[in-house]
């Protein structure tokens, strides 16, 4: 086998996962360019349920193939590097790590002996520019920044119904606490009590468990402005986001790229975030949305209107389909492949 993957998806695609969907593109893609015979595929999901095959079914991955790819976030990671610490010992096998998610992926080096694995692969790819120094601070090298990626639309839909008032606002994530689902409520709220400016906002997502009652109450109080929409079917995602004005994602989860702010980059579709973790580094404030501080209220209703006030929206909108360009799937798949030498 030329290339041998393990990672983790959701083949029913009922988890909402930057993971899950990275992971698939990735196989999808790299089965498209090499051929299926020559790329061999263990899948992590669910993992402690069949520990014992799926720990065969590592070790047959690692045998069999000439390049490894490790696509794991943090939990996987402390897994996979021990099994890749053994092969590099007895084999001379390719061993790359596809870095998923931010910094949570730094915790593992809390352990020193992981830094040391993590010197011996033969190449690490993270999501975020800022991580490959951040990783050089702690010894290793080898490491390149390969972004987030997906399938991107050729053409830039811009859907003008967009502009007319009500402004309809989205999030686009696991609805849940962590995310800043309150603080979109919050607000959306504001603008329309407080600035007067007629807003609503529509949640796309899972709700998580913990966080349903409290959501649901929200929904009923709050119910001539806030609607739930479920899930948006990934083949969709361009069209769907492209009716609306702009994204709230007020963030507090340590985030490397997610794929929800690759699709509304495609589907032209401004994001106002907070500044927490990486967050800047991957808006261009003022150009493809705006940072606002973490937890900040007045900070987002003060920046979303201003940018109603001057017109922004629009403008930022072509900026964010040109911003979509550098994460297309097509490219980094090449990049890779000439990287790993897999032609």
């Amino acid at each position: 086998m030329k290339l041998g993957i393990i990672g983790s998806y959701d083949e029913e695609h009922k988890a909402v996962c930057g993971q899950s969907d990275k992971t698939e593109l990735f196989l999808l893609k790299f089965r498209e360019r090499l051929g299926d015979e020559n790329v061999c595929f263990t899948n992590m999901y669910n993992w402690k349920k069949a520990k014992y095959n799926k720990f065969l079914s590592i070790i047959y991955t690692f045998l069999v193939s000439k390049n490894i790819i490790i696509m794991t976030s943090v939990n996987g990671t402390r897994v996979l590097y021990l099994f890749a610490k053994l092969m590099k010992t007895i084999t001379r096998k390719k061993i790359y790590h596809m870095v998923v998610g931010g910094e949570k992926n730094l915790e593992i080096f809390k352990k020193k002996n992981y830094i040391e694995i993590a010197k011996r692969l033969d190449g690490i790819y993270v999501e975020i520019n800022n991580m490959v120094e951040e990783y050089n601070k702690l010894g290793i090298t080898g490491v390149e920044y390969i972004p987030n990626c997906k399938e991107i639309c050729e053409n830039y839909l811009d859907n003008v119904l967009r502009n007319e008032k009500p402004y309809k606002f989205c999030t686009y994530s696991k609805v849940n606490r962590e995310k800043g689902i309150p603080e979109a409520i919050e607000i959306i709220k504001t603008l329309n009590e407080q600035k007067k400016i007629p807003c609503i906002l529509h949640i796309y997502g899972v709700i998580d468990d913990e966080y349903k009652e409290e959501f649901n109450h929200e929904l009923e109080n709050k119910h001539q402005y806030l609607n739930f929409c479920g899930k948006i079917n990934r083949e969709e995602s361009c069209s769907q986001l492209s009716q609306y004005y702009a994204m709230l994602f007020p963030t507090h989860h340590p985030e490397g790229v997610p794929g929800a702010l690759i699709d509304a980059y495609e589907a032209g579709l401004p994001i106002f975030s907070s500044d927490s973790y990486y967050m800047k580094s991957i808006i261009n404030h003022g150009k493809t949305g705006m940072i606002c501080k973490e937890y900040d209220i007045e900070d987002y209703v003060n920046k979303i209107e201003y940018s109603i006030d001057n017109n922004l929206i629009s403008k930022m909108r072509k900026l964010c389909y040109e911003e979509v360009q550098k994460y297309n799937v097509n490219l980094i798949i090449n990049k890779l492949i000439n990287n790993m030498q897999l032609r």
